[in-house]
């Protein structure tokens, strides 16, 4: 799978996020990821984690995934790929 480009913002700063459909992933400061999720609103769903997922940064896609079956999808393949260690995947 061809992923569209990562945009990153501080995780201070995720307030800022854009209120559109998307997949986020919290990037420790080591630059792993920690976590990868999807939502129907970035903006809110990332400033309703806590700060224990130990992200530095969050990285987020929204470009071209408006619909919920391609979000789920490239949520599905990051997870596979980077095997964050707050994801649980039954696969």
């Amino acid at each position: 799978m061809k992923y569209p480009t990562l945009n990153y913002i501080p995780y201070s700063e995720r307030s800022k996020l854009p209120k559109v459909p998307g997949v986020y992933i919290f990037i420790t400061d080591k630059g792993i990821p920690s976590y990868i999720g999807t939502s129907t609103d970035l903006n809110n769903r990332v400033c309703t984690h806590n700060r224990s997922e130990g992200a530095a940064y969050v990285g987020y896609f929204v470009k071209d995934i408006e619909d919920k079956e391609e979000r789920l999808a490239l949520e599905t393949s990051l997870i596979k790929h980077y095997k964050p260690t707050l994801n649980v995947m039954y696969i």
